[in-house]
């Protein structure tokens, strides 16, 4: 047997199906454009429209009060420098100890004992020796006290206790002049050159110069025990060879302390929204005109490369809330004027932004009352967001509240507390509109809302440090709540004409029975328009229970037959004078006229401009079903027949509004053939039509769990309890005459060829009735085993019934005296036929 056709869904996990759709060439197209789109906006909300203000010079008197309408960090640069002086100043000295001079010093003296005493004895020895070493001293050296350089107890004092208290001086280190460290308060970094350590010292008063140096050599001289003549040449020998072991490194010095400079952070001054910079008739100071630059942005380009691409890929990373399932729901990739439609809303809206920033500036210069950036909550950012809900639907409010509060927070130069009024606005904009059932109540949504834009005008304020800015702020936010109703009454028709979304809107002057369709409908095809309302009631209810659309559920399943007015007469609820023209035609044919009113509703669904979701509706609500009577009729006559030729086209239901309306069709035409609908009855009864849906497969692609038709089965259950609820006997009805007793008719149980003989059966034992003779005594022929027998119908009350409305569908009475039972009877007792 032939497989039935289905619709293939998109495999393996989100980034996949996201590759998948990138891969198809219309819907890349359009994700191109919205990226693109997202760019544009990126751009004019990141690049400077603004006109530079009048420049003001230092010294000037200003003419006007210049308010600042956003809050902005300047950085000070006199403070600054002050700042990174002090730390400069606050830097050691670096100076790099040096002790080779004090090893030759000591090398040098030990040289002139040991010659001293080789000389001794040696006159000229003795006084070459003496011009030797006062060339090295730079003073002449007496004979007298040069003959003490020969003695053994100046050389041990000498050598013992005088020159390594000289060499431990210098070698802590000794300055040529301690002048020069006075300039240097943060003290002295001394850096050995040999093992290139350094010590630092707090104190630069601590370390001696030279001169220093040999006012204590005199004093330690003075105090040892000796004569006076070597007391005096102790200081003449050490004090003309010390040489000074310390030497400033000015250079990395300075080198140092720039680079502690540039380390030091920058002095900032927060400059908050309302703050008046400088007020008219003020003379300008240095610090007012830094300030004034950075508020008009003079010291900066107005195009920021980074600040963009951060802004683009910000949006984009929000963007992808819309293109991904929340769990458990199937990947549907968003339609092309979807995301333009977001995106050309999304680049109105910070236009508008921009233009209430201008008109902003231009108020403020004119009066402070109306500087500090009051503007922002003027923005109609919260109808925006209420817009693109009504028309798209509240599948992605999130995404597209945070995606509009992102852009036009940065537009208005506003921190986190402004893209949170903006968010929750624009989500408490689309929970009152999204219960608006008319444009009136849209315009009464006006009262609520401005009372909501207050109440987050508090939080807000309370987030900015206060509410002093009340009553320069109180008029933009009601025009922010006005001009928000304003921009979804004017910007939804252009939507529902440019792009063709069906608004609730539209879906409310859909119900409207004057419309032509439904009109049409009515007269030319009454008993489907009769079938048609009760199968909407049935599916707004169901909708409401689960949490789906109920209003476009409705809509949908009013019109979901609107093809049957073409040949009305080819459907059984409409055949009411007894004449079947499905008697004439071959199965195959019968089952082209049924499946072609998918078709024909589709086409006028399009041309009365229905609305895309509506037309889905009416092409999805038989998916891809057989026609089962027509089928097997044909499968009689020839058993190679193709199940395909008697499939409705499809697709299956895609979402859950057509799934709604296939499952309300199927069970209220079937429910027309239960001969005793009591209430078990009708819930066994909704519970296998549900189930043979369920079984075919066609509803896997509507996202219907089994807790949510087990809700669709209570209320299809009761709704048709209310309608076929029983009457009391009323007195004076009048009996059928005798002969006319019509069989009683089997109860479909669910399998197609049981319900097919049984009509077989009706046929036969109408055709023996109406053959055999009258008879008061005659008995009746019973009905086979397992069928329940339906109360007759009276002959003389027939015409009366069929003048108020359409009889019900289905019924034995409708029958012909032909072999075969006609097709629209057999084909209304199939849930799947129509």
């Amino acid at each position: 047997m032939t497989q039935k056709k289905t619709l293939p869904d998109l495999p393996g996990g989100p980034l996949q199906k996201a590759a998948a759709f990138l891969r198809r060439g219309r819907e890349s197209s359009g994700f191109l454009a919205f990226l693109g789109l997202l760019a544009l906006v990126s751009f004019t909300v990141t690049f400077e429209w603004r006109q530079d203000q009048r420049p003001y010079v230092q010294g000037e008197v200003a003419v006007a009060d210049i308010m600042a309408d956003h809050a902005f960090s300047v950085q000070d640069p006199v403070a600054t420098k002050a700042r990174r002086e002090a730390v400069e100043k606050a830097q050691p000295l670096i100076c790099i100890l040096n002790t080779e001079p004090v090893d030759a010093m000591h090398t040098r003296i030990k040289d002139w004992f040991l010659e001293a005493k080789r000389a001794e004895g040696d006159p000229g020895a003795l006084e070459s020796l003496r011009l030797t070493v006062s060339d090295a001293l730079g003073d002449e050296l007496s004979v007298r006290l040069f003959s003490l350089m020969a003695d053994q107890n100046f050389q041990t004092l000498l050598g013992n206790v005088m020159l390594p208290w000289a060499e431990a001086r210098l070698r802590a280190g000794v300055v040529p002049d301690a002048r020069k460290l006075a300039g240097y308060s943060g003290g002295v970094i001394v850096r050995d050159l040999k093992t290139g350590q350094e010590t630092l010292f707090q104190d630069s008063l601590s370390i001696p110069d030279i001169k220093d140096f040999l006012l204590d050599l005199e004093w330690e001289a003075r105090s040892q025990p000796a004569g006076v003549q070597a007391k005096r040449l102790i200081p003449l020998l050490l004090g003309n060879l010390a040489e000074p072991t310390l030497t400033l490194n000015e250079e990395d010095t300075r080198r140092r302390a720039a680079a502690a400079a540039e380390a030091v952070a920058p002095v900032v001054q927060r400059v908050e929204r309302g703050e008046i910079i400088v007020r008219q008739g003020e003379r300008i100071d240095a610090e007012q005109v830094v300030k004034l630059n950075a508020l008009w942005g003079r010291d900066e380009d107005r195009f920021k490369p980074l600040l963009f691409l951060g802004t683009f890929g910000l949006a984009v990373l929000i963007c992808l809330g819309m293109f991904f399932p929340p769990p458990g729901r199937r990947f549907s990739p968003e339609r092309q004027k979807d995301m333009l439609f977001i995106g050309f809303l999304a680049f109105f809206t910070v236009l508008l932004a921009n233009a209430f920033s201008f008109v902003g500036l231009a108020l403020g210069a004119y009066h402070t009352a109306f500087a500090g950036g009051s503007q922002v909550f003027a923005v109609p950012v919260a109808g925006a967001i209420g817009l693109s809900c009504l028309t798209l639907g509240d599948r992605h409010k999130y995404a597209v509240a945070m995606l509009f509060s992102f852009f036009c927070a940065g537009a208005g130069n506003g921190g986190i507390a402004l893209f949170l009024f903006y968010f929750m606005s624009g989500l408490f904009c689309t929970w009152l509109i999204l219960d608006c059932r008319s444009r009136k109540e849209v315009v009464w949504a006006l009262l609520p809302l401005s009372g909501g834009f207050l109440s987050l005008w508090l939080m807000y304020s309370f987030l900015q440090g206060g509410v002093e800015r009340f009553p320069a702020e109180l008029l933009p936010l009601f025009m922010g709540a006005f001009l928000s109703v304003i921009v979804i009454f004017a910007l939804a028709p252009l939507g529902e004409f440019f792009f063709g979304f069906t608004t609730r809107f539209v879906l409310m002057e859909l119900l409207n029975q004057e419309h032509p369709l439904l009109r049409q409908l009515m007269l030319e095809a009454p008993g489907t328009f009769h079938h048609s309302v009760i199968v909407a009631n049935m599916v707004e209810s169901a909708a409401k229970a689960i949490g789906a659309h109920s209003l476009l559920a409705k809509v949908g399943a009013l019109y979901h037959d609107i093809g049957k007015t073409d040949k009305a007469e080819y459907f059984i609820e409409n055949q009411f004078q007894g004449d079947n023209p499905h008697d004439r035609l071959t199965p195959a044919m019968s089952a082209l006229v049924l499946i072609s009113h998918v078709k024909r509703g589709a086409e006028l669904s399009q041309q009365y401009k229905l609305g895309s979701e509506v037309t889905d509706i009416i092409v999805q609500h038989h998916g891809n079903s057989l026609v089962r009577y027509f089928y097997h009729k044909a499968s009689l006559l020839d058993p190679g027949v193709r199940e395909i030729d008697f499939s409705y086209a499809g697709p299956r239901p895609q979402s859950r509004e057509a799934a709604l309306v296939m499952l309300a069709d199927a069970v209220e035409a079937s429910s027309r053939t239960l001969a005793d609908p009591t209430p078990s009855r009708i819930k066994m009864h909704v519970r296998n039509i549900i189930r043979g849906m369920l079984a075919e497969g066609q509803l896997d692609s509507a996202e219907l769990n089994f807790r949510e038709l087990d809700l669709v089965t209570e209320n299809f259950v009761l709704l048709l309890t209310g309608i076929f609820h029983k009457r009391i006997e009323y007195p004076g009805k009048l009996s059928p005459k005798p002969g006319l007793d019509i069989p009683p008719a089997p109860e479909p149980a669910g399998d197609p060829e049981k319900d097919y003989h049984a009509a077989q059966w009706i046929v036969r034992e109408k055709d023996a009735s109406r053959r055999a003779p009258s008879s008061a005594g005659g008995k009746k022929p019973s009905a086979p085993a397992g069928h329940a027998a339906e109360p007759a119908r009276r002959k003389a009350s027939a015409p009366f019934v069929r003048a108020l409305a359409p009889s019900p569908r289905g019924t034995p009475a409708r029958l012909r005296r032909r072999g075969s039972p006609p097709g629209g009877v057999i084909r209304r007792m199939e849930p799947d036929a129509d």
